[in-house]
């Protein structure tokens, strides 16, 4: 294990700040020992705090980098585990697959899930989780923004992503932004998450952020949730006599089901 943790070190910290925490399992002591000596070395993401500047009427956008999440599955059929992991790259969220490959765990894949996602709608609600479907693993994003500050409005994105040949790829996307909605635009939404093989018998935009994920449980892993809100000390006079160069908002929080690195077989 010393001989794979040199290995990793050298070529995973140079391309990811990354933390976690293992889960003692027979089949998992590989990933176990890794990520217990990250641990020690990096910290992982929990919280970001977050401005406004009154004078420009925008959210101050911090670069924040570090690990979510991780679980290990069978991703590709061949018999061997990638290890999957969800991170925060300079604002934008991240999915990343490794594989060890001639003793050194190399990075198969990465796709972005939303870009710059700090940057969206004054209160945000996003959740993330991981299901099987006819055999096959699917990961699905579901995001509510809402508006209240220097603007009005609901901001909701929807992602599919899928892996196969050693790749991940973008199966469906869809959005709605807007300040109304009228019945058939939400019949078109939830026609369409339907369509990507979802339970929908519900469409209503939750304060959880988990309108798709609380209908999806079956066989399937809350991967992890990210939530940001106003501060109770929030003063709203400062921010509106626009004299403050940066009025602290509010915090974003980062949190996640899986405590521990998780086979996948165990929730799916």
């Amino acid at each position: 294990m010393k001989r794979y943790f040199k290995l990793f070190i050298a070529v995973f910290l140079c391309t990811l700040l990354v933390t976690g925490c293992g889960k003692s399992d027979d089949t998992s002591n590989e990933y176990d020992d890794i990520l217990n000596e990250l641990e020690k070395k990096e910290e992982k993401l929990t919280v970001t705090e977050n401005y406004y500047n009154p004078k420009e009427y925008k959210l101050i956008k911090e670069k924040v980098n570090g690990y979510l999440s991780s679980v290990y599955y069978d991703f590709d059929k061949d018999g061997e585990e990638e290890f999957l992991i969800a991170r925060v790259k300079d604002s934008g969220l991240v999915l990343s697959l490794y594989e060890y490959k001639e003793e050194v765990l190399k990075e198969y894949d990465n796709i972005v899930l939303f870009e710059d996602f700090l940057g969206f709608p004054d209160t945000i609600k996003m959740n993330c989780f991981i299901k099987l479907i006819d055999g096959e693993l699917y990961i699905f994003a579901e995001s509510v923004g809402y508006s209240n500050l220097i603007g009005d409005g609901i901001n909701w994105n929807y992602k599919k992503i899928g892996f196969s040949n050693g790749k991940f790829w973008e199966v469906a996307k869809d959005s709605l932004v807007g300040s109304y909605f009228d019945d058939d635009s939400i019949k078109a939404k939830k026609a369409f998450v339907k369509d990507t093989s979802l339970t929908v018998d519900k469409f209503e935009f939750e304060e959880n952020g988990k309108m798709l994920y609380e209908q999806n449980k079956d066989k399937a892993l809350d991967f992890f949730t990210i939530t940001r809100e106003h501060l109770d000390d929030f003063d709203q006079s400062k921010y509106d006599d626009g004299k403050e160069t940066n009025v602290k908002y509010g915090k974003t929080t980062y949190t996640t089901s899986v405590i521990n690195t998780h086979n996948l077989n165990g929730y799916i």
